[in-house]
């Protein structure tokens, strides 16, 4: 029996949608937020697809039944696998997310620390120069 287009076109956008997270997870996962931030009309792009061809298979619910095994089988496993790839996905980025706040948190708590006082020359009362440069860098 020939593969449904239906059925071909969810095989395509489970592929085509994976692809994606898996990129973006390796971005986030590489500290790459700029380029994982790129792929995201990549991945609504995909995840419409996918959505669609759900739709698709839905709407065919009677014929699924008549379909070989194996296409069955090999469905079944592209789904697991996109659902093991979105749960890697959704520990990478909010790891990614934790870090950053943990990071701005960070900043802010010594930013707003206020300067230690010493003695400057003659006695007067001086700003002690910080110990710890802070760098911020707006291209990551």
């Amino acid at each position: 029996m020939q593969r449904p287009d239906w059925a071909h076109a969810l095989l395509d956008a489970l592929i085509a949608l994976d692809a994606v997270v898996v990129a973006e997870t390796r971005a986030a996962a590489a500290g790459r937020i700029r380029d994982a931030l790129d792929l995201l009309p990549a991945k609504m792009d995909a995840f419409a697809r996918y959505r669609t061809a759900l739709a698709g298979w839905q709407a065919h619910s009677e014929a699924v039944i008549t379909l070989p095994g194996p296409l069955i089988a090999e469905i079944r496993a592209r789904h697991e696998a996109l659902a093991r790839t979105l749960r890697q996905n959704h520990s990478v980025l909010t790891t990614t997310r934790s870090v950053a706040e943990d990071l701005i948190r960070d900043v802010s708590h010594q930013m707003s620390r206020p300067l230690p006082s010493a003695y400057g020359p003659a006695g007067q009362s001086r700003a002690a120069p910080s110990h710890a440069p802070i760098a911020l860098s707006r291209t990551s």
